[in-house]
């Protein structure tokens, strides 16, 4: 205790403890703390009596973490033997290896609500984990939030007349190599990082609904909101980008401004709608262009509905038309030229239902037959001169210019398809452009050639081989688009939870089969995922297609060898017996969701959400089933009632 005389702490009595609670009626930050060899066990000391214990704060801030539930702690009893001034100095990192058991044990508590909050360290989840956060130690990553920043990766596909661009949310940045990565983590999973692993440094300030912020060892910087994301600024919002801006919006987008608008390009600038496209204008409308303005549509309309309309020319004026020109006024037409007006056609018929008057200095009226004039009085005036030779043949009229036609591209579809490919650079492949890796593909189901009813196929010439295939060309192609969109990968793709310093030396498209394996087979001890390709395929399903003949390891792992894998586990999933009605659409889907863990359960309990654990359930069962009737009522179109090379 304090002396006395105010001098020092006489005999402290240091302690090792177990907190058993930490929820401070005085919200001070106080814990109760149950000391080994002072307490007892819960049944000679229960943990209400407990004293409460102060938390010393070594930064100089209050605002301190508070230990976690069974989170054993080191102190000391200011009071020394009477032990009812508790302080707490620190926290003695720990691994649990048993489940916490406070009436076998006499310690500890099992909280009666918010376990997952209070008991971080003790929970079923940590049991044989150090209680510092596997992100810290780069281990068991799939069960942190880097999962979520993996499977919810977004991707936007532009038109070809957009670029044909097919941009993908860049992987995970998560490198980690223990003991560099600074981690602040909540019990519900929130955290921040400070990473300097060499070669992956990076922060990241991650949100357990799968939002964050990162920055990557590059400077790369993906801002990801799952929910809405709102950027305001009382004053003004800049942004400047020395390369290209694009943004892809898949709903509806609105620009509203109080003010003026501006936009300024240097360039070119081409908009494109495929559906209608409407300028309201309140006031005046320019259209100011230095060399030419066109414009072109299957029927175009102008109207001025109040005063004129008014063209000029510095040189000619050219209408031309298909078929007939229809010129009315509600008043009167007037046309008037410095020097001739010409009209000339198979037939001229000009009728006034007034007065019809032609004036000139000179008047020539000739045909090369017969001219009639029939009036009930015909009046000339002066000379006449017949038949004498003396007459002045006409001019001929000089034939009409026809008009220019607009010199403009095809107008945009109303529908368009669109795809994109990845890129391999600097020794490490990187694809910000194609898709990356979404999930597990799941455990291999036996099978045998009968089964597949597809042979090894010829797939073995080129790693840059064409895309298309037999398979994606035909009835699979919405199934098979379907896969890879839910997988959210690519041809090059690699499952996310991979280090971009294990990844193979060049794109997965540019190796055989057997290269593959022998990546996949490098990296098994390391993660617990190696699926690789558009479809995810893990190595025991490669390995497993290859021996029974489906896949030769000298082929390229390519397009079409990739599409002709999925084919076969499209077939040992039950393809053909869904053909001929032996299967449901929904015992399909089922099947697909053991092979693929991003498609969704189809029926039971639960439907909609994925096979295995935090993964799957990011596609609508109405999807699923569209796209397989879509494949059935394909094949029901044609005499073959099964699909692939048989």
């Amino acid at each position: 205790m304090i002396e006395e005389t105010g001098v020092g702490i006489k005999n402290p009595l240091w302690f090792v403890g177990v907190v058993e609670n930490r929820t401070d009626p005085r919200k001070e930050g106080r814990v109760q703390v149950r000391a080994f060899g002072v307490h007892g066990t819960n049944a000679q000391v229960p943990t209400e009596s407990l004293p409460w214990a102060i938390c010393i704060a070594g930064n100089y801030d209050p605002n301190y973490p508070i230990p976690p539930l069974n989170s054993w702690v080191f102190g000391f009893f200011l009071d020394g033997r009477d032990a009812q001034q508790p302080m707490i100095l620190g926290l003695i990192p720990t691994q649990m290896t048993s489940v916490i058991d406070p009436e076998t044990n006499g310690w500890g508590v099992i909280p009666p609500k918010n376990v997952n909050l209070d008991s971080q360290g003790s929970r079923a989840i940590d049991y044989g984990q150090p209680q510092n956060s596997r992100k810290a130690r780069g281990e068991d990553i799939q069960n942190t939030g880097v999962l979520l920043q993996e499977v919810g990766r977004l991707n936007a596909d532009f038109s070809s007349e957009a670029g044909g661009l097919s941009i993908k949310e860049p992987a995970p940045a998560y490198n980690t190599q223990y003991p560099y990565n600074r981690v602040i983590e909540t019990a519900a999973g929130h955290s921040i990082e400070m990473d300097d692993t060499p070669g992956g440094e990076r922060i990241t300030i991650f949100h357990n609904t799968g939002s964050f912020i990162e920055i990557d060892n590059t400077g790369v910087m993906n801002i990801k909101s799952n929910g809405d994301l709102y950027l305001g600024s009382a004053k003004n919002i800049i942004v400047i980008a020395e390369g290209r801006q694009m943004v892809k919006v898949k709903g509806d987008a609105i620009i509203s401004v109080d003010g003026n608008m501006v936009h300024e390009v240097s360039g070119d600038m081409q908009q494109i709608v495929r559906g209608n496209y409407e300028l309201s204008v309140g006031g005046q409308l320019n259209l100011n262009g230095s060399e030419e303005i066109q414009a072109r549509a299957a029927k175009l309309r102008l109207e001025a509905n109040v005063e004129g309309i008014n063209l000029k020319s510095g040189k000619q004026i050219n209408i031309e038309s298909g078929k007939s020109i229809h010129m009315k006024s509600g008043i009167a037409i007037f046309q008037e030229a410095a020097n001739a007006i010409n009209f000339k056609g198979e037939n001229i018929y000009t009728q006034a239902s007034g007065q019809f008057n032609i004036k000139g200095d000179t008047v020539k009226i000739g045909g090369n037959g017969k001219i009639s004039i029939s009036a009930s009085l015909v009046a000339i005036d002066d000379i006449i001169q017949l038949a004498n030779g003396l007459s002045d043949a006409p001019s001929e009229a000089t034939a009409a210019e026809g008009a220019e036609s607009a010199e403009l591209p095809e107008p945009a579809s109303k529908s368009a398809g669109n795809g994109g490919s990845g890129n391999y650079a600097g020794g490490s492949y990187r694809n910000p452009t194609s898709g990356g890796g979404g999930g597990y593909i799941s455990r291999d189901e036996a099978f045998s050639e009968s089964t597949l009813g597809v042979g090894a196929g010829s797939s073995t010439g080129s790693p840059t081989e064409s895309l298309s295939s037999s398979y994606t060309q035909g009835a699979l192609t919405p199934l098979l688009d379907l896969i890879g969109r839910a997988e959210g990968a690519g041809y090059d793709t690699i499952v996310g939870f991979v280090r971009r310093s294990d990844y193979p030396p060049k794109p997965l498209t540019s190796m055989t089969v057997d290269e593959v394996l022998a990546w996949q087979d490098s990296i098994d001890a390391k993660y617990d995922s190696e699926a690789s390709g558009r479809y995810q395929v893990m190595e025991d399903t490669l390995r497993g297609l290859k021996s029974r003949g489906v896949v030769s390891g000298s082929e390229f792992f390519n397009p079409s060898t990739q599409d002709k894998i999925a084919v076969a586990l499209l077939k040992i999933r039950g393809l053909n017996r869904f053909l001929d009605g032996s299967l449901t659409a929904e015992q399909f889907g089922d099947n697909l969701s053991y092979e693929w863990a991003s498609l969704p359960v189809m029926t039971g309990p639960r439907a909609g959400s994925g096979r295995y654990s935090g993964q799957g359930g990011k596609i609508p069962t109405a999807t699923v089933l569209d796209v397989l009737n879509k494949v059935k009522n394909y094949k029901q179109n044609s005499r073959s009632t099964s699909i692939g090379p048989q």
